[in-house]
C-alpha cells in the first residue's frame, strides 16, 4: 500500500511539473490582422520608412529606391531622397486601453536616425534626427475608416523643439492624422499625413513580440466626447546620446544636455 501511495505521489508530481511546463510556454506570436485589432498589440521594429515633404520634393528614407518609386510628385517637381545610413535605435509599441465607452489602440514610435542629410542639415533634415510620435486610434476605425475625418492624431512630440519634425501635436493643436493602417506582405503599415497634406510619414513594421512595452497612457480630456489624447512614459527619454559621427554627437550633446 505504501508503495502504491508513493507511486501515486510520484505520478502527481510529474503531472504538476508537466502543467507548470505547459503554463510557462510562451504565447506564439500573433500576426497583425486589421480585422482583429487585438493582434496589433505588441512591439515592432521598422522594416521600411519614408518621410516626404511635398513642399520641397524631398524624402528621408532607409530605402531611397523604394521611396522614390512609390512617392507622389508634387507641383511637377522630381523628388530627391536622403538615404538614412542607420536607424540608431527605435522603440515601437501598440497597446490597448479602455476609454470610458470604447477601446483605444495607442501607438508610440520613437526613433533616432543618422544620415548625411541630417549631419549636414540638408533641406532641414537635422530636425529629423529624433522622432517621437504618439497617436491613439479608436477601435471603430478598423479596418477601413481612416482618413482626414478620423480624430486619431499624433498627440505629442516629446523632448524639445530640436530635432523633431512634424507630425506633432498638443492639447491645443493636432496637425496630423492617421491616413491609413493596413497589412502588406505580413507587415503592419501605418501612414500619417499632416493636415496640409504636405508631409507624409510611412512606416512598415515587423512585429517582434506580443508585449507592447506599456509606453503609452491615455489622458483625461474634458468634454462630452472625451477626446483622444495620449502621452508616453518614454517621452523626454533618449535611447542613445552619442552617435558615431562627431558632428551629430555634438548636436545631441548640446541640445539634449538638459536631459543627461
Amino acid at each position: 500500500m505504501k508503495k502504491l501511495f508513493a507511486l501515486l505521489a510520484l505520478i502527481s508530481l510529474f503531472a504538476l511539473y508537466g502543467c507548470a511546463e505547459e503554463e510557462a510556454a510562451p504565447m506564439p506570436l500573433l500576426a497583425p490582422d486589421i480585422n482583429a485589432p487585438d493582434t496589433l498589440v505588441g512591439s515592432y521594429e521598422i522594416d521600411y520608412f519614408s518621410i516626404q515633404d511635398g513642399s520641397n520634393s524631398t524624402i528621408l528614407s532607409d530605402n531611397c529606391t523604394q521611396a522614390l518609386t512609390s512617392a507622389p510628385i508634387y507641383n511637377g517637381k522630381v523628388n530627391t531622397c536622403d538615404q538614412v545610413l542607420d536607424i540608431t535605435s527605435q522603440r515601437i509599441g501598440i497597446q490597448k486601453h479602455w476609454d470610458v465607452y470604447r477601446y483605444v489602440y495607442s501607438v508610440v514610435i520613437q526613433t533616432q536616425l543618422y544620415s548625411d542629410g541630417i549631419i549636414n542639415n540638408k533641406n532641414g533634415f537635422k530636425e529629423h534626427a529624433y522622432h517621437h510620435l504618439i497617436f491613439p486610434i479608436q477601435e471603430s476605425y478598423f479596418p477601413d475608416k481612416f482618413g482626414v475625418d478620423a480624430i486619431s492624431k499624433a498627440t505629442d512630440r516629446g523632448l524639445t523643439s530640436y530635432f523633431i519634425e512634424r507630425p506633432y501635436g498638443n492639447f491645443e493643436n493636432s496637425n496630423s492624422y492617421v491616413n491609413y493602417v493596413g497589412i502588406e506582405d505580413g507587415k503592419l503599415v501605418i501612414v500619417l499625413k499632416t493636415n496640409d497634406n504636405q508631409k507624409t510619414y510611412i512606416f512598415k513594421l515587423n512585429k517582434l513580440s506580443n508585449d507592447s512595452g506599456n509606453y503609452v497612457y491615455l489622458l483625461n480630456v474634458e468634454g462630452p466626447q472625451g477626446g483622444l489624447r495620449a502621452d508616453s512614459i518614454i517621452k523626454n527619454s533618449l535611447m542613445v546620446t552619442n552617435f558615431d559621427n562627431g558632428t551629430l554627437s555634438s548636436y545631441f550633446n548640446e541640445e539634449f544636455a538638459i536631459f543627461e
